[in-house]
């Protein structure tokens, strides 16, 4: 997740755009977008709940990644027109990711200086404290060769949690450990017993800190992929915290998009695998590269399929946050791929860097504006 900067000041002169065709609400193509263009006959369409609206509110998020600016690091302008883009749409949730090597070395500042931010524009935070991350280990690197749940790792965690909870206060409503922390311990299958220790025990005390929102909830990252094949050794690990978490992006593990077809099954394999627990996905979207079997359209359609699937499953999905607005320049991607142990250029490179809702010249893809009407009809109960 890419950090989004602020600019004191700058609210008023920046326009927010707007998306296609006027928004999700204006007759999109998702059911249920309580939407005034979706207002039954005879309802009054000034009231944009009229008619279509669901039970449950689902909190939307994008991971606003700015446009590419050649393979520098992108302006602060460019980072804060991507948050104005998400909000414009009705976007109310940010993931904010970190490893925990960052958050240490970085301290309390740049902490704060986001939650600054995300309080301002009145989003819920999902915190992902990245232990790991897919086949990446996030530790720094005098952490990396002890066990989980040694006492310097456990002291060091705590540490993070207490920055996370002290910047972010109550507009903290998860903190979730790792993501695919499947995929990472398939590949290192004797780290599971220190990790399941450590992670039982973080979120212990993320959930018992003094600091801690009361309506704070954990839980453990695992991907959709681990929830179609679920280990049954991690069935301990997947136990903990209070929601059930996952990384929803089918087709990455075998470098190849997955059928759309398969969404509703997948969305019950969570709920089922959930054990009770409600269901956050803290990232989801699919490929546009021709590469790996994606493309503009079939990335639209899976947002479509992805939106209509949602609506009678949204009591179990609380959060779902779309992975991301803008294609990352070839520089990124290629550090993405090399922080994976993938060749730049293969086929996990490709799949990876071809989420955006826009393109590398900041065009709007046509998934752009079935996320939007997503956005919008899951807003309101």
């Amino acid at each position: 997740m890419v950090a989004i900067a602020g600019i004191a000041g700058c609210d008023e002169e920046l326009v927010p755009v707007v998306p296609p065709g006027g928004g999700a609400g204006a007759g999109g193509s998702v059911v249920m977008d309580g939407g005034t263009g979706d207002a039954a006959p005879g309802e009054d369409a000034a009231f944009s709940d009229a008619g279509d609206a669901g039970i449950a509110p689902v909190v939307i998020g994008i991971t606003p990644t700015p446009r590419a600016e050649g393979d520098g690091v992108p302006s602060q302008a460019a980072s804060f027109d991507a948050e104005l883009t998400t909000l414009a749409v009705g976007v109310r949730g940010v993931v904010v990711r970190r490893t925990l090597r960052e958050v240490i070395s970085g301290g309390a500042a740049p902490l704060a200086f986001l939650a600054e931010r995300h309080t301002a524009n009145g989003t819920q935070v999902l915190f992902n404290l990245a232990l790991v991350d897919h086949a990446a280990d996030g530790r720094p690197a005098e952490l990396s060769q002890l066990a989980w749940n040694a006492p310097d790792m456990t002291s060091s965690l705590q540490s993070a949690v207490d920055l996370v909870i002290g910047a972010f206060g109550e507009s903290l409503a998860y903190l979730t450990f790792g993501n695919s922390v499947d995929v990472y311990l398939s590949h290192n299958p004797t780290q599971l017993a220190s990790f399941e220790a450590m992670a039982a025990s973080v979120s212990t005390y993320a959930s018992e800190h003094p600091e801690a929102p009361l309506a704070l909830r954990t839980g453990i990252g695992f991907s959709a992929s681990g929830a179609s094949a679920a280990d049954p050794s991690h069935g301990n690990l997947r136990g903990v915290g209070q929601v059930a978490i996952f990384s929803y992006l089918p087709g990455l593990s075998a470098g190849q998009a997955a059928p759309t077809g398969d969404i509703a099954s997948a969305l019950d394999q969570m709920v089922s695998l959930a054990a009770g627990r409600q269901v956050v996905v803290q990232e989801t979207g699919y490929p546009s590269a021709a590469l790996v079997g994606g493309s503009p359209d079939k990335q639209r359609l899976f947002f479509s399929t992805l939106g209509e699937a949602l609506a009678p499953r949204r009591a179990s999905f609380p959060f779902v946050n779309v992975l991301e607005l803008h294609d990352p320049s070839p520089a990124a991607c290629d550090l993405r791929a090399a922080a994976q142990g993938e060749p730049s250029g293969g086929n996990f490179a490709a799949f990876a860097c071809s989420l955006g809702l826009f393109d590398l010249a900041g065009s709007e893809k046509p998934a752009w504006g079935e996320v939007a009407a997503i956005a919008a009809t899951f807003a309101s109960p």
